[in-house]
C-alpha cells in the first residue's frame, strides 16, 4: 500500500524528529564527558548547564515523535544515563 504525501510528509517529519532527539541525547552525553574529564570548575559547570539545557529539550521534543521500539530502548537508555549524572551533579531534573 503506497502512502499519501501528506502520510509521506509526517513520516518523514516524526524520523526527522526522532533523529533530533537521539542527537541531542548525544550530545548532552558528551557535554557530561567533557565535564567529567576537566579541571576546572568553570568548564564543568558550563559543561552540566549544557547537559541540563539538551536534557529540557528532549523532554519537551519528545512527546511530540513516534519512536520505533528501538528508537525508544535507545532513547530511554541515553535519557536514564543522562538523569542520573545530572542529578549526581546536583540538578533537579
Amino acid at each position: 500500500m503506497q502512502m499519501s504525501a501528506t502520510e509521506q510528509a509526517l513520516a518523514e517529519a516524526n524520523a526527522g524528529g526522532v533523529s533530533f532527539v537521539l542527537t541531542e541525547l548525544d550530545m548532552a552525553l558528551t557535554f557530561i564527558d567533557l565535564a567529567q574529564t576537566s579541571h576546572r570548575a568553570e568548564t564543568v559547570r558550563r559543561n552540566h548547564k549544557n547537559a541540563l539545557e539538551a536534557y529540557r529539550t528532549v523532554q519537551r521534543f519528545l512527546p511530540k515523535v513516534k519512536p520505533g521500539v528501538a528508537e525508544q530502548k535507545e532513547i530511554n537508555k541515553k535519557l536514564a544515563t543522562l538523569k542520573t549524572w545530572l542529578l549526581r551533579a546536583g540538578y533537579q531534573v
